[in-house]
């Protein structure tokens, strides 16, 4: 058991020892007049010039992907923005002008009598590896509030961009009524 003990002991020390390391480095003294600053090593400047095209290509990608992502929860804002008022107008957001005959956010789209609607909105989430991406999912909660009380739903709507890429459209959606 002594023996384990010491040996721990010894590791500890030499883990310790390793770890302090020697930070040593000689200063310049300001008194010598032979002391020089070394200017920085060619591999960092080189680094540096291969750092900057990466970091704007990553920014770009990400304005991109975030353009995308505005776009795809502004059409899933307008959509429900309309649903209640204009009917036509919603449904030219959907896929080929018109949502599926059963679509599936069809409790929503029965509701009679809506006074208002809140919509939230969470993060979007790219359904591909594209960039930007070419499917978005856009989860929604969404509170109606009616004259007899409010319903809740909550789901998703997926939206790509349309032919052409002048804007956006919806073309699936998941909503499911929830309790309070």
């Amino acid at each position: 058991m002594q023996t384990r003990q010491g040996a721990l002991l010894l590791m500890a020390m030499g883990l310790a020892i390793g770890l302090a390391g020697c930070s040593c480095q000689r200063t310049p003294d300001p008194l010598d007049s032979k002391a020089t600053t070394a200017p920085p090593a060619a591999s960092a400047t080189v680094a540096d010039d291969d750092a900057a095209p990466a970091d704007a290509a990553n920014a770009a990608e990400r304005h991109a992907r975030d353009q995308a992502f505005s776009a795809a929860v502004s059409v899933v804002h307008r959509y429900l923005t309309a649903l209640p008022g204009t009917r036509s107008e919603a449904d030219a957001m959907w896929t080929g002008g018109r949502p599926s005959p059963v679509p599936d956010d069809a409790n929503l789209r029965s509701l009679e009598g809506l006074q208002s609607l809140r919509i939230e909105t969470d993060e979007p989430l790219a359904l591909d590896q594209l960039s930007p991406p070419e499917a978005v999912e856009v989860p929604v909660r969404l509170t109606a509030r009616m004259a007899g009380g409010n319903r809740h739903y909550t789901g998703w709507y997926r939206v790509r961009p349309r032919v052409g890429g002048s804007s956006w459209e919806i073309s699936s959606a998941s909503l499911q009524p929830t309790l309070d």
